[in-house]
């Protein structure tokens, strides 16, 4: 079964970078919204005040997905559009000029990959309109059907606390090369195996022939995953791969976050885009696992330069607010 993704807009990103220098005086402009964000008390102190997580609350459907009573099932190299009920938020953390979404470390070393636009939520915000819902691209880049449903959740980030600072450099066992407010990170020496003989078999209808079959499908739980993935080490001679592969390795670097700062993680390879998880919270420990998709075909050995991380400090005192997720302290990149 094969699906045809159409052709969409790129996005201006040239408008994305003038928007983050220009937040903080956007926030003097529009009455009520405050370029700082609140501490986040009760259920959703996931992410403290500068991010959380949000429940999916809608999903729609389109030709490259397929609807099931489950939830939806995204072929590979396909999408949909789902909505975010941002009512959950404080309203300060809505005020915020800037919102951005990603996938949480379990979508992303699933291939899927959250993104939206920033241009209909600053039009609600200069309207002074609080917006309720946030309409984001959910995109499966990984090589095999993936379902999402109803309340998964999804990272709901506060730019302002993250961009418009510089932050302390992480501690790194080994070292590595710094500039200004970033580090260097490599390729470890541990790749990601999806097993597709592990996954639920789904019995799916083709939406325009009616053919149907059967077609292993990840189901983002911790008992799929724990079945379906291993890991095994990244040969010193390299792996090959083909354009458009998405591909989860780990790096080189055992890091530890420093208690006040937190890093974002961008692409440092001609051929390698990082995509889903991007963010790294204060005060986590282990060995990071990165996400990407092939620009190129490429070749990829132990120790290449693959990404690096820049470091922010966040508007208030992180000291006390240290990640303490499944993730931490993790050795291994199987996804939980």
């Amino acid at each position: 079964m094969f699906f045809r993704r159409p052709k969409q807009k790129q996005p201006n990103m040239s408008k994305w970078y003038a928007l983050i220098e220009e937040a903080k005086g956007l926030a003097g402009r529009i009455k009520g919204v405050s370029s700082k964000a609140p501490d986040l008390e009760g259920p959703l102190q996931i992410g403290k005040y500068l991010e959380t997580e949000v429940p999916i609350h809608e999903i729609e459907s389109n030709e490259s997905c397929i609807e099931v009573p489950e939830g939806i099932i995204i072929m590979p190299h396909g999408y949909t559009h789902i909505s975010l009920d941002l009512t959950k938020l404080p309203e300060d953390f809505r005020k915020t000029p800037i919102l951005s979404v990603h996938s949480t470390s379990t979508f992303g070393r699933c291939g899927i990959n959250i993104t939206h636009e920033q241009g209909e939520y600053q039009k609600l915000l200069g309207m002074k309109k609080l917006p309720k819902k946030l309409r984001v691209v959910a995109e499966n880049f990984g090589p095999v059907p993936v379902m999402i449903k109803k309340n998964d959740p999804v990272r709901v980030v506060n730019m302002i606390e993250t961009m418009l600072s510089h932050g302390k450099l992480p501690k790194t066992k080994p070292r590595t090369d710094a500039v200004g407010s970033m580090i260097e990170l490599h390729a470890g020496n541990e790749l990601l195996v999806l097993d597709p003989k592990k996954l639920p078999i789904f019995k799916l209808q083709h939406r325009e022939s009616k053919r149907t079959g059967e077609v292993p499908v990840l189901i983002p739980n911790k008992k799929v995953l724990a079945s379906a993935y291993s890991t095994e080490k990244l040969p010193k001679e390299g792996i090959k791969l083909r354009a458009g592969q998405f591909v989860v390795f780990s790096v080189k670097e055992q890091i530890k976050m420093p208690k006040t700062s937190v890093g974002q993680v961008h692409s440092a390879h001609d051929n390698l885009a990082h995509a889903t998880s991007v963010w790294v919270h204060p005060g986590w420990e282990g060995r990071l696992a990165l996400e990407f998709r092939t620009i190129n075909p490429v070749t990829i050995k132990p120790g290449d330069t693959v990404a690096m991380m820049s470091m922010h400090n966040p508007q208030k005192d992180m000291s006390k607010k240290q990640y303490s997720g499944k993730y931490q302290r993790q050795k291994h990149i199987i996804p939980k």
